[in-house]
């Protein structure tokens, strides 16, 4: 159940990220654990999903894509057999793909993992041109520095009222609740549904 009474398509074999607030089904669809409030989509549908570096490694149509932290795409290959595939479980280098043959037998294969750059740490996002809705808006206490909360994007995106632009990202690991900046500790104090609090 969740807030949206059917507005998203919910499928099946529902996933939690590890160690993150986030959980995702078939469709493609994440949601936050903490209240189901949708966040995004990764590229689509998929037959299956595992993790490598606690990193989404999907399978969808015979082919293995690669997610960073801010679930962009970093990578995809395909197994070479032209089977279907319908299971997948990621281990140590190797992601391994399990189907049937046209004989009902079983059929393997491994991708080394290391063509999905799982590895790559996500790159700071540049704002500039970028269409979003922020999910919370705070004035720094020059009252000149506007952080802008971006869940999507795993970003506090930083505006200069005096330089008409956009300062350097700062990057968050894992969507959070919300923040609050304190003038008296110069900080940002970010909060999570498990409790936690990060600055």
């Amino acid at each position: 159940d969740t807030p949206y009474h059917g507005n998203y398509a919910v499928l099946e074999q529902p996933k939690k990220f590890p160690n993150s607030n986030r959980v995702i089904d078939t469709s493609g669809n994440i949601y936050n654990t903490g209240n189901l409030n949708y966040v995004t989509n990764l590229g689509g549908a998929y037959t299956a999903l595992d993790f490598g570096q606690g990193l989404p490694v999907v399978l969808r149509n015979g082919k293995l894509y690669g997610y960073n932290l801010q679930l962009q795409e970093t990578g995809h290959s395909a197994f070479s057999n032209g089977l279907t595939l319908t299971q997948l479980v990621v281990h140590g280098n190797k992601a391994f793909g399990f189907g049937l043959d046209s004989s009902n037998n079983l059929v393997a294969e491994s991708i080394d993992v290391s063509q999905l750059n799982l590895s790559a740490p996500p790159a700071s996002i540049d704002p500039t041109g970028l269409v979003f809705k922020p999910d919370q808006v705070v004035l720094d206490a020059d009252q000149d520095t506007v952080y802008l909360l971006s869940k999507l994007h795993f970003s506090i995106f930083r505006w200069s009222i005096s330089q008409q632009r956009y300062l350097n990202t700062i990057n968050l690991t894992d969507a959070p609740e919300s923040f609050v900046y304190l003038p008296a500790h110069r900080r940002i104090y970010v909060s999570y549904f498990d409790g936690s609090v990060n600055y």
